[in-house]
């Protein structure tokens, strides 16, 4: 009796349940990224996630005929503190790892490689903040840093920001070392004439600002 059943080609990839990895497994690639080897204490800026990237397109344009490995990426994406990319298979990866040595886009660059589950991922911040719809990105920066001592805006992306009533609806990501600051001041931080909150989004997240009273 004939089974009613297609064969399956052999080179495709098994069904979930048959003991091979599953279509979207095959296409979705290695997550690796790369970072400052003395992260927390050193954070990549744009403009250093940029050389970074230009040094390993400098690595893919040097390479041999007599070279074995065709290194093949499927995604490039830069994110606050690292650059991401998404290897199509094993010897991408240990091809990046063969030229990190290599990798110098600034002097005294120090970089490393880390795996995707050891990266380190933003949270994601919200605040309200008076006085401040005219204001560009760089210039909140700027009012966060010099109002408060210590604080880096550095690795702060932002996500959304518009106008809510008379305030300026801000939306970022940050790192985690941010986010610990933030949760010893209670939320808080001195922000032009007086303080707001700036917190984890969430559905309990309460965002208040408040001006000084004035004289």
């Amino acid at each position: 009796m004939r089974s009613s059943a297609r064969a399956q080609p052999s080179g495709a990839p098994k069904a979930p349940g048959q003991g091979g990895p599953t279509y979207s497994q095959v296409t979705a690639g290695l997550k690796v990224g790369i970072m400052d080897r003395k992260y927390p204490e050193v954070i990549l800026e744009m403009d250093q996630l940029k050389a970074t990237k230009n040094s390993i397109m400098e690595q893919i344009i040097a390479l041999g005929k007599e070279d074995a490995i065709k290194p093949t990426f499927q995604q490039l994406h830069m994110r606050p503190v690292w650059l991401g990319l998404t290897c199509s298979d094993k010897a991408t990866v240990e091809w990046l790892r063969s030229i990190q040595p290599k990798l110098k886009p600034w002097k005294g660059a120090d970089l490393s490689i880390a795996e995707e589950a050891e990266l380190p991922h933003p949270e994601i911040l919200v605040g309200y903040l008076l006085d401040s719809q005219d204001l560009s990105t760089e210039e909140v920066y700027k009012v966060v840093e010099n109002q408060n001592a210590g604080f880096k805006t550095s690795s702060w992306r932002v996500i959304r920001r518009g106008p809510s009533g008379p305030m300026l609806e801000f939306f970022i990501s940050a790192v985690r070392a941010s986010v610990e600051r933030l949760k010893a001041q209670n939320w808080r931080i001195n922000y032009l004439f007086g303080q707001t909150n700036l917190r984890l989004k969430g559905p309990k997240a309460t965002i208040e600002s408040r001006e000084a009273p004035q004289a």
